[in-house]
């Protein structure tokens, strides 16, 4: 089918050993290290035309002050790990995070999406490289940190992104990586289920993962190729030269609300003492070791 491709492999780790899991949605595991990946699915050249095609920022500008709020936190997350150097932010968006990381790092971002980088620009005076990592050449340059905040799941081969990563860090470099956990958060919520099971408003698309369909033929949003776990993304950064400094949650939420907050503080005190993210989102860090 036209603008669809189907693929032999793990886009994670590359084994050919997968399965199909759920058909109503395309969902695919890998039966070596655990990921959950859509494939049949749509080909790069069409997910940039459907990005192109239905980019705004309405939502973003209407809550504006709380996604500076988010990127401040992000910054924050951050120097945690690293006070200064030189950061890399792949798939910037529109600049924000940059915007103020700039203040203590020497930054630099990637995105694929025009319209983005001209509101990047336009806004924050930055200039984004465009492109995705296979086609951007850097001429050598090397980092002491590269951010991916909610990227990597929207990317049609994960894992040799992260490898070109590694590739683009300096000698005890930190990747700094934030997921969705949609599987964990769909199946830790008996109700979802219900709801889906039974056909219930917008979860009667969903797949028993709790992924809705790709249709982008119709306003669909955003669009995730990979559902990711923490225990899949541990085992490929052990196998790939890694050491994991932190596996945590990703402070992402807006707006930036006290029920909100209270919740990811709720989840943050599960996770501290049951050693389980059952949150929305993953956080990771590693740091290269060769």
């Amino acid at each position: 089918m036209k603008n669809i491709e189907k693929i032999d492999y793990c886009s994670l780790c590359e084994s050919k050993h997968i399965t199909i899991i759920d058909p109503e949605i395309n969902m695919s595991k890998c039966l070596d290290c655990g990921h959950y990946f859509i494939n049949p699915r749509p080909t790069i050249e069409r997910i940039k035309k459907y990005y192109t095609e239905t980019e705004n920022f309405d939502y973003w500008q209407s809550l504006e002050q709380d996604f500076d709020a988010l990127s401040k936190r992000r910054v924050r997350v951050v120097k945690k790990y690293r006070q200064k150097g030189s950061l890399l932010d792949v798939g910037a968006g529109i600049g924000q995070f940059l915007f103020f990381a700039k203040n203590s790092f020497q930054t630099s971002g990637t995105e694929v999406s025009k319209i983005a980088i001209k509101t990047a620009k336009d806004k924050y005076k930055l200039n984004l490289l465009e492109g995705d990592l296979e086609e951007i050449n850097f001429h050598n340059k090397k980092y002491d940190i590269i951010t991916m905040f909610h990227v990597l799941e929207h990317v049609h081969n994960p894992g040799k992104q992260l490898k070109i990563c590694r590739d683009l860090l300096n000698k005890d470099g930190i990747i700094v990586i934030a997921v969705p956990n949609d599987v964990k958060a769909f199946l830790k919520l008996p109700f979802k289920r219900l709801f889906r099971f039974l056909k219930i408003g917008r979860f009667k698309n969903y797949g028993r993962f709790g992924m809705e369909k790709i249709d982008l033929e119709r306003s669909f949003g955003e669009i995730h190729l990979s559902q990711f776990t923490a225990h899949a993304l541990t085992r490929f950064f052990k196998k790939n030269g890694f050491k994991v400094l932190s596996s945590s949650l990703d402070p992402y939420y807006v707006p930036n609300s006290t029920k909100n907050r209270a919740k990811f503080y709720l989840f943050q005190i599960i996770q501290s003492i049951s050693g389980k993210n059952l949150y929305d989102t993953i956080l990771i860090v590693v740091e290269k070791l060769r």
